[in-house]
């Protein structure tokens, strides 16, 4: 046994697992140390010992996941003390949990014959209707040789994934060689919480749902009983940033500012006795609050003054939010010194423009820093009322 998988047993081991609440490790190693090929083992070290733990493998490259996936398979494979039905029965608990756009367009044209004759007619050709718009994009790809295709290609297998997802929900699948062809479309369906099971997925596709037919799972399905191992973790920043930009459109610093002031300025928690001494959890809060209020004027609505943008009378006076295209276009356009605030009184407004006392990128920061106190108020929070009702 290798030290760096002695290391692996010892910290995250089939029976270390069962005697941890919960606990995180960082395996800071040099490449071609094996960090990796002993996360295999460690993978089936706890199918063989049927830990009763989830295990999720994800890193950021597709290619990287799956060639995890299939030395997991043939690392069953060639275990010699295991019998053929019991490499059988560990090799049905490895699940591959590609992107939806992935799973559709590896299928062959008998997968497809097999799942027609699920659907009805109407349902048929309504896949078949995208299926030629694929093989459409497809020849014109391979024609141009350019990746200009691929987006659409993406867009289009995720429709028929959807499609397939509503035609197939509710309904019993009997036949073998349809359910083989729908474990690979929707390989979620194989999940099994009371099994030890080995999942492997993108960090993208960690971050969002992954779909059976009749259900759904998210990461946070899997808070409990659960180790996760995330490889490369040094290159998983970009994911994650990726993940908060594409799902944050709603997500505005400033409006959330403005909705604290409204809502905490003079709102206390109270009620029955477990929730005493919670409202002092956002003690800070409510004092980073005031000192916000107190620069910033956040009662005064922020936006953009007609002489900060060059051009087009109908981007004026637009509402200024941290993460929208106009933020990134200013923060890139303009220096610190440049993109001021100007609080006036007389209007009860908070000018984003060239003239101004004070950086309005400051003034974004200050937000975002008035955001985290108040998660970490919550947090506080929670951990408190865990605490009395465990009490």
């Amino acid at each position: 046994m290798s030290a760096l998988l002695e290391t692996y047993l010892e910290m995250a081991g089939p029976e270390t697992c069962q005697s941890k609440d919960g606990f995180l490790a960082i395996i800071d190693a040099q490449t071609g140390l094996g960090k990796t090929y002993q996360a295999t083992e460690l993978q089936l070290a706890h199918l063989i010992a049927d830990s009763k733990i989830t295990l999720i493998y994800s890193t950021n490259l597709r290619v990287n996941v799956k060639e995890s996936f299939e030395a997991l398979l043939d690392r069953i494979h060639s275990k010699a003390a295991l019998s053929e039905e019991r490499k059988a029965e560990l090799k049905r608990n490895v699940i591959w949990i590609p992107a939806q756009d992935t799973a559709i367009a590896e299928l062959s044209e008998a997968d497809w014959a097999t799942i027609f004759e699920a659907l009805d007619v109407q349902q048929q050709r309504d896949v078949k209707t995208i299926l030629d718009k694929v093989s459409l994009l497809n020849q014109a790809k391979s024609s141009s040789n350019t990746p200009v295709f691929d987006e659409d290609l993406r867009a289009q297998h995720s429709k028929v994934f959807t499609m397939l997802k509503g035609y197939l929900k509710g309904k019993e699948h009997n036949d073998a060689p349809l359910n083989d062809v729908l474990d690979r479309i929707f390989p979620a369906r194989r999940i099994d919480k009371e099994k030890t099971q080995v999942l492997f997925l993108t960090t993208s596709k960690l971050l969002y749902p992954w779909h059976s037919i009749d259900r759904s799972y998210r990461i946070s399905d899997f808070l409990d009983n659960s180790l996760l191992i995330l490889d490369e973790f040094d290159r998983q920043q970009s994911e994650f940033l990726t993940h908060l930009i594409n799902t944050v459109s709603d997500y505005d610093i400033i409006a959330l500012t403005r909705k604290f002031y409204s809502s905490f300025d003079s709102f206390k928690i109270h009620g029955s006795p477990e929730f005493n001494r919670v409202d002092q959890c956002f003690d800070r809060f409510r004092n980073a609050l005031a000192d916000y209020k107190g620069k910033w004027h956040v009662n005064y609505r922020p936006f953009i003054t007609a002489a900060t943008i060059q051009k087009g009378s109908e981007n004026q006076n637009r509402i200024f939010t941290l993460l929208s295209d106009r933020m990134s276009i200013h923060a890139i356009n303009f220096k610190h010194e440049e993109l001021k605030s100007q609080i006036n009184h007389v209007s009860g407004s908070h000018e984003i423009g060239p003239e101004g006392t004070e950086s309005a990128i400051q003034f974004v920061n200050n937000g975002a820093q008035l955001v985290r106190t108040f998660c970490n108020g919550m947090l506080s929070a929670i951990l408190k009322l865990k605490k009395t009702w465990r009490s």
